[in-house]
This record gives C-alpha cells, structure tokens and sequence, in this order.
C-alpha cells in the first residue's frame, strides 16, 4: 500500500470531503431508460384538474418554483424581493425566469429530477410535494440496477466516480483533493487487502507532528461513512494518505501520514445499517452523506412524519447553503488578520480582480500606516452593538481621548430607548381622561400590546367613575347654588360618598353668607382635591383640631390612607405577568414607582429566557474536534460567582486558553446558567446556610458563531453539560462542588483530549 501511495502525483485542488451515499431503491422497481421528459411531465402537471381549477399560478407560487427548478433549494430571504418586483411590474414573469435560470447556471448547475417536481408542485399546485413525489421523479430517472456482489471493479469506479463530481470540500484541517481506485487484475483473483479507494490530500498551514495530528484526527469521522458504503462486505478498504504542507512549498521534505480502515472497524451486524426499522435503516446508511438528494428521498419515503424527518429537513438546509468560493474561504482565514502580508498574499493569488481585492488593498494601506494604540482600540469597536466596548474605550483613553466624543454619543444612541409606533401613541393618550382614547389604543394594538394592562385599568376607572349612581347625582348638582342640594347627596351618600369631601365645602360656602374669605379658607381651597394625606395633615397643624374644615381633613386623611396608589394598581395587575412588555410598560409610566427594581428584574429574567430559547431553536449541533486549533475564548455567565469560579478554574488547568473581553475577540464562547429551585418538604431550620432548601442546576455551552451563506450569523453548539447540586436542611453541600466547577471540570477534560 506504501508503494501505491508514493506512486501518486501532485495534491491536485482543495480540501474535499468524500461523500458516501446509499439507495433504498428496490431492484425493478424503476426502469433503466427514462420514461418521460421533464416538458412531458410539465404537461401532465398543467392538465391536471387541480391545475385547471387553481388558474394561473399566484406570483408567490411561480417564485418559489423558481428557486426549486434553477437553484435546488427553498426560497431565502429574498423572496419577499422577488414577489414585488414581478407585482409592482418591475419585472415580467419571463424576465424574472431568465435571471433565476442564468444564475443557477453560474452558482448551481443543472436541476436534479426531484428539484425539478417540486418545482412542478409549486407551480401548478401551488404545495409541498405529497406521498407521489417520488412515483413522478421515477418517471423521468433512469437508475441501473444495483452492482453485483462479484462486480468489484464496477463498484469501486462507480465510488470513485461519485465521489469525484463532489470535489472540493474541508474535513476538520484536512483537504482530501484526489480519489484513485486500486483493484489489481481487474479485480480478478485479487486479495481483499489489495483492492481499496485511495483518499489523497494536504492540512492547511501545518507540518510535522501538527500535521500529523490533524490527519489522523478525521479517521473517526471516516468510520461511519466507509462502514455504510459496502465495502466492507465486498473486502475494499478505504486507505488515506495526507500529506503536510512541504508538498506544496517544498515537495522534497513533504512529509506524509497514511491510515487504512478495514471491515474490522465496522459492526458485526454489517455496519450502521444493520438491524432496526426500515426508517432507522434507511437513515443510517445515509446519516452521514454530504449528498443533499439522499435526505430528500428519505423524506420522499417517510415523509414529514418519519422518525428522523427534523434531522433529514436540517441536514437539507445545511447541505444546500451556499457553497463557499476558493476566494472566499481564503478570504475568511485572513479577513481580521493583523499580518499585512496576508493580504498581499490574497492579492498575489486572486489579482485585482478578486472578489475582496478591494477590501484587501483597505487592509493593506491600513496595517501599513503607523496607528496609534488610541486608532487601534477604536478600529476594533467602531461597529459594535456592545456598549460595555465604548466605556471600555472612555475608561482606557478618557474625556480627552481622540475618539471619545464619538465613545459617548454611541454610549447615549445604544442606552436611549427607542420609541416605536407603539410608544408615541401611548405618549399622546397617558395622562387622558377619555374613556375613548384607551379604547382606541386597544383596538391599534390589541389586547397584548405593550401598554395593554394599563390600558385596561385606566378604562375600567374612567367607565365606572361614567356609570355610578354616586357620579350621577353629583353630576346633577355640582353647578348648584342650592345648598339643600348637597345636604340631600350628604344624606343619600353620607359622608364615605365618592364626592362628599366637595358637597361639605359646597355647604360652607354656600352657608357662609358671603364674607370675606379667610387665610384658612384660601388654604383649604388649594388643598382639597388632593390626593396627598400630607396636606390634611399640615392643615390641621396650621389650623388646630377645631378648624373651619377640620372635620373634613380628618376625613381625607382616612379615606387616602386605605386607597392604593396608581403605581400599586397598576403593579397589581401586572407582577405575575409572563411577558416583558407588561414590566416595561410599568417603567416607562412609573419610573420612580416604588415597584421598579422588581420590574426591571422580572423584565430582565424573561427575556434572558427568551434569548435562551432563540439561542437554543436556532442553533446547529457539532463536535469539540471543531475548535481543536483555537484558543481564544469569551466567557459569559448568569451570575457573578459562577463566572468567577469558570475563569478560575480554566486559567489554573488550561493556561494555553487566552480568556478575551469581547466577543468580536473570540474564536469560540462558554455560556453558563445557573437555575435555582426550592426543595420540596425541606425545614431550613433556624440558621439555615445562605443556599438551604435549594436545588442549584448549572447547564454549560460551548458554542461558536458563523456566518450562513445568505450572511446570517447562527450559534453552533459543540459541548452541553447539565449538573446539579442540592443542599439538606441545614443548608450542607450534599456534593462536593457546586455545578460552575463540575462542568468546568468535565469541559477541561475534554479539551486536554482534544491538545489543550
């Protein structure tokens, strides 16, 4: 085998991850020559009566065909872009085909037969495909019956065929660029050991034992794949050479690193696609195919209700994102470089006709102009959405740094809140006193808008305050010169009547015969609309028990000192809320109110919630092995202590980690949340320990961010670990460590295998 692999010429290409893939076709059940072409079919789809009775396809319909029949993929987030256009007469139908077809040209090549029906589905259905999707692809494929047991030589060329059209993709740090098959004879009287599918290829930027580290590092990843193949059954092996990067720079001192995986390597039940259901079959023979056609005819077979149909509809989106050009992927290995001579080197390779030149000739001119520390600090932040990295700035450089002015008008644009639609209408109606402007709010917004619940309680004042008997009458009377008027609403209402505090004056006043008004009336007068207990009680300090109006100033005192206040009201109807909104909504009305830090809690608790739960929905799964040559890292936790104890604990067991402050630094990130519950039937005693009755569960995250095709940043979780500790009654650690340092723990370990 040594022999065959010095044999083998130059790397030719990029790093390629081979791609194995298996067919759940039954023998006979498609014929070997197509049946039908693809305008046929559309024909037949266009006659149908479901087609004749939808009309003409909706422009929503006819856009999503397109990005099935020229890109082999679901619309992105462009299709909303695509649909006005062709409805606002920017474009033509036919026009807007043209562009879709001269691109998928360019980016994707010609449309598979699935691809194709379901862009027939959209179009003339205007629906996902149904349980025929996979009878109308057989009308137009034409698949060969499956190779022969004894057809070795068949098989190993239709392998290294296939795997050849996928070329090039990256394995770890590994590009695997050339495939070659060795069967001596044909294949004729051939030992198993001698017929094997030889994988060649480079690591990027590595030599020596760096080099061979990263090779032998994908052969776990290889296992699976070979196993699901049938080689093994057949005896061919799968042997790879990698070779470091002297075979490009200075092939007379390259240095390679060689590994063969045998059947020994697989299950004795054949592989991963040996026992289980015909779902779990099918899906391991294919779960680790790069090939995007295998996952469709998964959910073709079992549809959106299969066993693995979310892993299928994931892998579908991972595999058919777009895929990232040679100038790309060097561009992204250098882009936030400080070493001008990579950009020179991208110069050197692409031109000035590359993609990013540009951008390569900025970097250029700015690593070579001498900048000071205070120009470096600023070029690091100047984009960022963090405002802890401009008072970083201000608390490094000053007032009198060269950039602080603009340090504190970021500071002032990041921390002002800014006032949605929403805000400004609720602005204008606050402090009304018409029932109609609340129910106006509602109506806009809805009974969850931001301000709903205050909405609701100011409507329910103001609606009974309308509608009460007490109201009434003194609606009736309050213009009155007739003092028997206000002595009757007295004798209906008494004097714990919603008005009676006016019908009294009104009596003094009217029975004071005209004279002259005193210090005391004046004062009086200005106090007795208010809602201040605080002001009764000055009068009565200023005027004596035995004042003109002292018997109402008690009275005041009393009735304000047993009703809630607004910002209690409104606090009521919202402190058990679940949503955020309600909690901002009170801040904004009440921002000196006496329930505000619990607001801001509350807010603060839900939200980091949800970003938990967004976090989590939206992530991708991986392995550590993707951050094995990183070692920058950004730690976050949910509390204080725990992140201490985190930093602690890596800087003490991994001093080859670099612990950075920003995130834009990072190369990967840590999370940690600490949850607190109660322990049920648990009697903390009577000096119970600051954690007694508690049940402490910390779940940590490794993960990093990346950049989706369409630019869209996604977290790719690589390591999750969920520990627990609980303290008795007496508030004793029945555990020895808290979870910050049992995931801490187990997370340095795993790293340390990984070279750490």
């Amino acid at each position: 085998m040594n022999k065959s692999i010095r044999k083998s010429s130059i790397i030719r290409g990029f790093l390629c991850l081979f791609m194995l893939t298996a067919c759940m076709v039954s023998a006979g059940a498609i014929s070997a020559q197509a049946q039908m072409t693809r305008q046929q079919l559309e024909t037949e789809f266009r006659n149908t009566p479901e087609a004749q009775r939808r009309g003409t396809p909706s422009v929503r319909d006819f856009v999503v065909s397109l990005y099935w029949r020229y890109l082999g993929t679901a619309p992105d987030t462009n299709l909303q872009l695509h649909i006005n256009r062709v409805a606002n007469g920017q474009i033509s139908r036919l026009q807007l085909e043209n562009e879709f077809a001269k691109f998928g040209a360019r980016t994707s090549g010609p449309p598979t037969d699935v691809d194709w029906v379901v862009s027939l589905y959209w179009r003339y259905f205007g629906r996902q495909p149904d349980s025929f999707l996979q009878s109308h692809v057989n009308k137009l494929s034409s698949i060969g019956p499956p190779v022969p047991a004894s057809g070795d030589a068949q098989f190993l060329t239709r392998w290294a065929n296939d795997e050849r059209k996928k070329l090039p993709l990256t394995l770890g740090q590994v590009e695997l660029t050339t495939v070659t098959t060795f069967c001596p004879n044909g294949c004729q009287r051939s030992r198993s050991g001698d017929k094997f599918l030889l994988l060649e290829g480079w690591t990027q930027n590595l030599m020596g034992r760096q080099s061979d580290s990263a090779a032998r590092a994908i052969k776990p990843a290889l296992v699976p794949i070979y196993c699901a193949s049938g080689a093994p059954q057949k005896g061919i092996n799968l042997n790879v050479n990698i070779w470091d990067m002297n075979k490009i720079n200075n092939p007379s001192l390259a240095r390679g690193t060689t590994f063969a995986i045998d059947a020994s390597a697989c299950p004795s039940t054949g592989g991963p696609s040996g026992g289980g259901t015909p779902d779990d079959r099918f899906w391991n023979r294919i779960a680790n195919s790069t090939n995007v056609q295998d996952f469709r005819s998964y959910l073709a077979t079992f549809g959106q209700n299969g066993k693995h149909a979310s892993k299928a509809n994931q892998k579908i989106a991972q595999l058919t994102a777009p895929v990232l050009t040679p100038d790309d992927r060097f561009w992204n290995r250098i882009a936030n470089s400080t070493n001008v001579q990579d950009f020179r080197s991208y110069l050197a390779t692409f031109g000035q006709n590359g993609k990013h030149a540009s951008k390569a000739n900025q970097k250029i001119a700015q690593l070579t102009t001498p900048v000071s520390p205070d120009d470096r600090f600023w070029n690091r932040i100047v984009n960022s959405t963090n405002v802890q990295d401009f008072q970083s700035y201000l608390a490094t450089f000053g007032q009198n740094g060269k950039h602080a002015a603009q340090a504190n008008q970021k500071i002032a644009q990041l921390t002002a809140p800014v006032l949605t639609p929403e805000d400004r209408a609720w602005n204008q109606i606050a402090n009304s006193t018409n029932a109609q402007d609340f129910q106006g709010y509602l109506a806009t917004f809805g009974q969850n808008g931001k301000y709903a619940p205050i909405a609701r309680l100011k409507l329910m004042r103001l609606q009974r305050a309308a509608n009460s008997p007490d109201d009434r009458f003194w609606n009736r009377i309050a213009n009155s010169t007739d003092v028997q008027d206000f002595r009757s609403y007295l004798a209906t209402f008494g004097q714990n009547g919603k008005h009676a505090v006016q019908a009294n004056q009104a009596i003094a006043r009217l029975t004071t015969g005209g004279g002259a008004v005193t210090a005391e009336d004046r004062f009086w007068n200005s106090i007795s609309n208010s809602s201040n207990p605080q002001d009764f009680q000055t009068y009565l300090t200023n005027f004596g028990q035995n004042g003109k109006y002292a018997s109402l100033a008690r009275l005041n005192i009393r009735r304000l000192a047993n009703q809630k206040s607004p910002d209690d009201l409104a606090w009521d109807r919202i402190k058990n809320s679940q949503n955020a909104f309600d909690f901002q909504g009170y801040l904004n009305n009440f921002p000196n109110g006496k329930h505000v830090v619990e607001a801001r809690q509350k807010k603060n608790r839900i939200e980091q919630r949800i970003a938990l739960d967004n976090f989590l929905r939206n992530a991708e799964f991986g392995s550590l092995t993707e951050i094995s040559a990183f070692r920058k890292v950004f730690i976050t936790a949910s509390d204080l202590n725990s992140q201490n104890r985190i930093v602690s604990d890596l800087n003490k067991k991994l001093p080859s980690l670099i612990i950075v402050g920003n995130q834009q630094s990072a190369d990967f990130f840590i999370e940690y949340k600490l949850v607190k519950t109660p322990v049920a039937n648990c009697n903390p005693g009577t000096n119970p320990a600051v954690n007694a009755c508690e049940l402490h569960t910390g779940t940590m995250w490794v993960h990093t961010k990346k950049l989706r095709g369409t630019g869209n940043e996604f977290n790719r979780i690589l390591w999750k670990k969920v520990k627990s500790k609980q303290y008795s009654d007496a508030g004793v650690n029945l555990f020895t460590k808290n979870p910050a340092a049992t995931t801490t723990g187990d997370l340095i370990k795993d790293l340390k295998r990984l070279g750490f």
